[in-house]
């Protein structure tokens, strides 16, 4: 049986928050409890409820610091809250598992003998339970059509206190499983989270990797392209959700790319890097996005400071973790429950109003709405703390045991899919050996060689034609900004592609030249050819901005005046047809004669 350890500071600190009344309740509860054998002398206000009247709340302080440093009181304390099975589970439950009950669940269970008005009364009510289930409290609220409310609760201030006094569950610590229980899915990306970053670099140094117009979320073709180029391991093929470890790691990787304006020299120094840019949050972007997609209402500050709080959360985490053996999830999430951690997106007040939408209730013509505030554990910590842990797992640091993400909740309905979140179904994680290296467990990790195919591209001898293996993404994504696709597999060079965002001559060497770069060094002489040709023919037409051309409407009188007046006919420089060319230094002199023979002219 093992208690709660604590420092004689926190201890203070701990008391220090009871009420005077609070410790009234505690000594009611434990008078018989304190007898010479632990503590002397005995304080003239413990025995009898006649002196409590010359007790302050230092003395009572004073009175519960030394007896709570005192095991033998801590044991004798357990044993009258566990006297009977029903209070041992009720007080375990409230302590430890739970801040309230449903008071009429557990009234027909464990026959508390709970007491209820009448059906006339309206309001609170509210009183502590008898015997040793004395700490409990019992709360009501009627309105007008009856009871609303019913709850069994311990005062926060007391539980604090009973947190001490209660042995801990067997949970309390992460512990190593020896024997798991079968999962329909094994993943672990440590492989090929190499090929990824190695992959993504290319792309991205040929500014082809795409985002939407909130540059958030990268487009379908990117993450295709990703998938099926770097064989990146997929959490689940359903459809929907078969690029979430994609979608994580391109966002992931090209912010870090935006951030450090490069990778590093290899693969296995960018992933260290990143990771522990990552967990420290000093990568700006919304990364946690993904992880939150299930509820509504989340707002992300300018700043990103928000997610602090979920990646120091994740880092205690992991560094509790066994570094060899498999850990239950279910326990992990129960170690954070009893320490109550917590993070928040945004503020601790907007966290409430986070919300998820729930089966539609028999009757009504609205879904039911679950907010944080009364779900926070189910809704929004255990979802997103899971995220995490896939996200880990996507990075290869974490190996996964999973099921489909199917949860059902007590006291909650999810949605149609029948789960609450894409993240519901882990079940079991364990550190990778890249995953020790990276926390500095391991002092060296070998990469191992990542085998690709020789490259696929055949260059035509006597037209601008690249044929190109179907599956070479990648090379066909570069060429998309060179040629036009004539069938499954060959692409020929289009002047419209090469010339496509070219403002300026330099500006198309500039992209010829990244074609020598990106593609092939040394083509075939009719691709050298092409190129050489556009750079020659280029600026053979040019545009004469000192000339103006005007056009003249069939006006009898106008033409008579172009035809007579000879101080426009000496401004004209060509006439064709109603079409006339002067030189737009000579604009504001040619309408002034105009106008002046009584023809208003704007332009």
């Amino acid at each position: 049986m093992k208690f709660l350890s604590f420092t004689q500071k926190q201890l203070s600190l701990l008391l220090s928050d009871l009420t005077k009344k609070d410790f009234e309740e505690l000594l009611d509860f434990s008078d018989e409890l304190i007898t010479t054998d632990i503590l002397m002398p005995i304080p003239s206000f413990v025995g009898t409820k006649a002196h409590r009247y010359k007790a302050t709340k230092t003395m009572y302080e004073g009175l519960f610091f030394s007896l709570l440093s005192r095991n033998e009181f801590r044991i004798r304390f357990y044993n009258k809250l566990s006297m009977s099975k029903k209070s041992s589970l009720l007080y375990k439950i409230l302590i430890w598992d739970q801040n309230e009950v449903d008071g009429s669940v557990y009234n027909e269970t464990y026959n508390l003998n709970l007491y209820y008005q009448n059906k006339d009364n309206y309001g609170t009510w509210e009183y502590n339970l008898d015997g040793n289930l004395s700490l409990i409290t019992h709360y009501t609220y009627y309105n007008f059509t009856g009871l609303d409310d019913d709850i069994l609760f311990i005062k926060p201030s007391i539980k604090e206190i009973l947190r001490l006094l209660f042995p801990l569950p067997n949970d309390f610590y992460i512990q190593s499983v020896e024997k798991l229980v079968v999962t329909k899915y094994s993943y672990n990306n440590e492989k090929n989270i190499f090929n990824f970053i190695i992959t993504i670099e290319q792309l991205l140094k040929n500014n082809l990797v795409q985002f939407g117009k909130t540059n958030e979320k990268p487009l379908a073709k990117t993450l295709n392209m990703l998938y099926s180029t770097s064989s990146i391991n997929e959490f689940y093929s359903i459809k929907k959700i078969d690029k979430l470890a994609t979608d994580m790691l391109t966002r992931s990787f090209y912010y870090y790319y935006i951030h450090n304006k490069k990778f590093n020299t290899t693969a296995l120094e960018t992933l260290k890097s990143f990771i522990l840019l990552q967990l420290n949050n000093e990568l700006p972007f919304y990364i946690s996005r993904i992880f939150a997609s299930h509820l509504k209402k989340v707002r992300f500050d300018d700043y990103y400071s928000s997610e602090n709080s979920l990646f120091d959360t994740i880092k205690y985490i992991i560094n509790q973790l066994p570094h060899n053996s498999w850990v239950d999830v279910e326990n992990i999430m129960n170690f954070c429950r009893y320490r109550k951690l917590e993070f928040h997106l945004e503020s601790k007040y907007k966290t409430k109003e986070y919300k998820l939408d729930g089966d539609q209730e028999e009757g009504m013509y609205f879904p039911k709405i679950f907010y944080a505030k009364d779900y926070y554990n189910q809704i929004v910590f255990e979802p997103i703390i899971k995220a995490m842990l896939f996200y880990l797992g996507a990075l290869g640091i974490l190996e996964l045991k999973y099921n489909d993400p199917k949860t059902i909740y007590e006291n909650i309905n999810a949605k149609n899919e029948e789960y609450i979140s894409v993240w519901d179904g882990l079940k079991y994680i364990k550190f990778t050996n890249l995953g020790l290296y990276t926390i500095g467990v391991k002092d060296e990790y070998i990469v191992e060689e990542v085998k690709k195919d020789k490259q696929k591209i055949k260059f035509d001898q006597y037209k601008p034609i690249i044929t190109v293996d179907k599956t070479d993404s990648v090379t066909i994504a570069k060429l998309d900004n060179f040629c036009t696709q004539l069938d499954s597999s060959r692409y020929t060079l289009d002047y419209t592609k090469i010339f496509k965002d070219c403002k300026n001559i330099k500006a198309l060497e500039l992209k010829i030249d990244s074609f020598y770069k990106n593609i092939e060094q040394n083509p075939p002489k009719v691709f050298k050819d092409f190129f050489d040709n556009i750079i020659n023919n280029s600026n053979s037409l040019k545009s004469n901005n000192d000339e103006v051309v005007i056009q003249l409407n069939n006006n009898k009188k106008l033409l008579s005046l172009f035809l007579t007046n000879k101080k426009i006919q000496e401004l004209i420089i060509k006439a064709s047809g109603y079409r006339v060319i002067v030189l737009k230094k000579d604009l504001a002199k040619f309408t002034k004669i105009i106008k002046d023979n009584g023809f208003f002219i704007e332009f």
